[in-house]
C-alpha cells in the first residue's frame, strides 16, 4: 500500500489531469485529420483534391504537435523518477 501525503497528492493529481489534457488534445486532433481523410475520400472525383490539401496539412501539423508535446512530457516523467526510484 503507498501512503502519499496530501501536498503529494494535489501534485498527482494536476499531473494525471495535465496528461489527461495532452491526450484528450491528441485524440481530438486524430479524429481532425481522420474526418478531413474522410471527407476528402468520399468527395474524390467531385471536388479538386487540391481543396483539401492546406486542411489535411494544418490537421497533421496539429497532430504532430500534439504528439511531440505528450511525447516531451512522458520522457520528462520517466528522466525524472520520483524519489526513491520506481520499484
Amino acid at each position: 500500500m503507498l501512503f502519499l501525503e496530501a501536498s503529494e497528492t494535489k501534485i498527482i493529481e494536476q499531473e494525471h489531469d495535465f496528461l489527461s489534457g495532452l491526450l484528450e488534445t491528441q485524440k481530438q486532433a486524430q479524429k481532425n485529420l481522420d474526418d478531413i481523410n474522410f471527407e476528402a475520400i468520399t468527395q474524390a472525383g467531385r471536388v479538386p483534391a487540391r481543396k483539401f490539401e492546406s486542411e489535411i496539412t494544418k490537421a497533421y501539423e496539429a497532430l504532430n504537435k500534439a504528439n511531440q508535446a505528450l511525447r516531451k512530457e512522458l520522457m520528462s516523467l520517466t528522466a525524472n523518477p520520483p524519489e526513491g526510484g520506481i520499484a
